[in-house]
């Protein structure tokens, strides 16, 4: 059965923070496919701040190079389902934000998933056994 880890990261972007100066942070995840994100951006973002998630040069969201995500009193999930190249790896998130007022934070939840593939040998031998105990078959 496929186990599913948790990993939290936040990313407070300063206000005046506009391109090309960005504020970044990072996070090490592990697994074999990146399920997805819960993201929250909270109420007073107004759209002025930006983030994206990278990995190495390759950018995973938003899904279009060179864009940033946006907006205002958002808390959804966004669907990935990116297989990972390595079982452990770093994440950047990086964020800009043309208010200048305030700093603003994006609060991002990412879940992995470990996926076992059972050889057919394996399942073979199992699928055997099983039946060897439901009809009492001994050897």
């Amino acid at each position: 059965m496929p186990r599913m880890a948790d990993y939290f990261v936040t990313l407070t972007i300063p206000k005046n923070t506009i391109l090309p100066n960005i504020s970044s942070t990072t996070v090490t995840i592990e697994g074999d496919i990146l399920v997805g994100f819960f993201r929250l951006i909270p109420p007073g973002w107004a759209g002025l701040a930006h983030y994206r998630i990278k990995y190495g040069l390759e950018q995973l969201h938003p899904a279009n190079e060179g864009a940033w995500d946006t907006g205002d009193n958002i808390r959804d999930f966004v669907p990935l389902n990116w297989k990972m190249p390595e079982h452990k790896l770093t994440l950047t998130i990086e964020g800009y934000n043309e208010d200048t007022t305030y700093d603003h934070t994006v609060y991002l939840w990412f879940r992995t998933e470990e996926v076992e593939y059972a050889r057919p040998t394996t399942l073979l031998k199992e699928i055997l056994t099983l039946l060897k105990e439901i009809f009492g078959v001994e050897g």
